[in-house]
């Protein structure tokens, strides 16, 4: 009786390892790069409806190396609306991502893009260049983007274009 259960038990442990061998390919890596793109396509074209569908239920959202303050996380509702406060504001953004590296860990994903952000507004720019890194999980066959953090590498333009972007937001709202 031991010897069957040692039996059940390897074979259980071998499917689990298959699966998560199965899980670990080079088209679960692409399927975790395109979201991340998506996240940053969707942004650029103001289509916040689609873009939470991207994200987790709760999402840790970290830009701490660019505006101070503290990490939060948001619902993915909670994020299109700070996202829609701000970005329709510019004439037009571009989050231009490159080198997107994904390591897979079961139903977590793990990744790491360079980014450069360019925001126009009138006749000015604000570009912010560094790295994002991300944890994705997966939710049957889809991956969510579950915490989000840049890393400020350089900056250059006017930030004053941030409030002016807000402001125009605001003033629409009005």
């Amino acid at each position: 009786m031991l010897n069957l259960h040692r039996l059940i038990g390897f074979a259980s442990m071998t499917v689990l390892m298959a699966s998560h061998e199965a899980l670990a390919t080079p088209a679960e890596e692409a399927k975790v790069a395109a979201v991340i793109s998506a996240v940053a396509v969707y942004a650029d074209n103001r289509d916040f409806t689609t873009l939470e569908g991207f994200f987790a239920p709760e999402t840790l959202i970290d830009y701490t190396s660019l505006w101070g303050g503290e990490a939060r996380r948001l619902t993915p509702r909670e994020l299109m609306a700070a996202w829609s406060g701000l970005l329709p504001g510019f004439d037009a953004t571009r989050h231009q991502l490159s080198d997107i590296n994904v390591e897979l860990d079961g139903e977590q994903a793990i990744a790491a893009a360079t980014v450069t952000a360019t925001h126009w507004l009138e006749n000015a720019t604000w570009t912010v260049s560094g790295t994002y890194d991300y944890v994705l999980v997966r939710r049957g066959s889809q991956w969510r983007v579950s915490a989000m953090t840049f890393h400020l590498a350089d900056e250059n333009g006017d930030r004053g274009l941030v409030q002016k972007a807000a402001d125009r937001i605001d003033e629409k709202a009005q």
